[in-house]
């Protein structure tokens, strides 16, 4: 049976839910009973989720991280921000704005309307880059960068908010395709025991940010995780 949300103390918004890491984090929300609103352009439930029951207790929503709405922002207590696209060159004008808004601009919007809404915790995926990609011509970059920056800027608002950014380099895991078909990213996990610093697993990832959601006294105002810490 579908939770109602309104009956459950926490109340978190994803956007971004129903992408690879936005729903692990989804699920790890649910095993905590809380109560997690996905938010997305579709606003469905991604088919490879509809036969699994834990994705009957979130509500998923239609709507649009870059315009954001004051009144669903409200109600919430968290937001996670798990909006991007992969890390791909963009040789193109239009693919390098369209990467830039998909890891910047969206998740921007979304962090200062939550701010000025009230919200009182703010999750951010963002990630480890290495140095030499450190440059803003690269759109990937200067999108995570100015997010990060954001998510900064929410958490001086005001004494009452906090937010924690999450770093990871390689997220491996199972992600799926609009039409529900498995493309595995876990083929190198073998490694994984050999270096945290390499790669970090997506339901390792999903279960620290449902955590670091639902902290509302973490020890500071702004936490940054990075591989070492997830």
């Amino acid at each position: 049976m579908k939770t109602d949300w309104a009956m459950n103390q926490t109340k978190v918004i994803i956007y971004g839910g129903n992408g690879f890491v936005g729903s692990h984090i989804a699920k790890s929300l649910v095993e905590r009973n809380a109560s997690p609103v996905c938010i997305s352009r579709t606003g469905t439930r991604p088919r490879h989720l509809q036969e699994q029951s834990w994705s009957e207790n979130v509500k998923w929503c239609q709507g649009d991280a870059s315009v954001p709405k004051a009144k669903s922002l409200a109600s919430a207590d968290t937001i996670i921000c798990a909006v991007g696209s992969p890390p791909f060159p963009a040789f193109k004008q239009s693919s390098w704005d369209k990467q830039f808004f998909s890891n910047g601009t969206a998740n921007i919007r979304a962090l200062d309307a939550a701010a000025e809404a009230g919200v009182k915790r703010a999750i951010v995926i963002g990630a480890q880059i290495i140095t030499p990609l450190k440059t803003d011509s690269f759109a990937y970059y200067k999108g995570k960068r100015l997010t990060y920056e954001a998510a900064k800027r929410f958490a001086e608002y005001s004494e009452q908010q906090t937010a924690a950014v999450f770093q990871p380099s390689i997220v491996i895991g199972t992600r799926y395709t609009q039409n529900g078909k498995a493309v595995p990213l876990n083929l190198l996990s073998p490694l994984s025991t050999l270096s945290k610093s390499i790669m970090v697993d997506v339901e390792r990832l999903a279960n620290r940010a449902a955590d670091a959601a639902l902290n509302f006294s973490p020890p500071r105002n702004f936490e940054v995780f990075t591989n070492k810490e997830i």
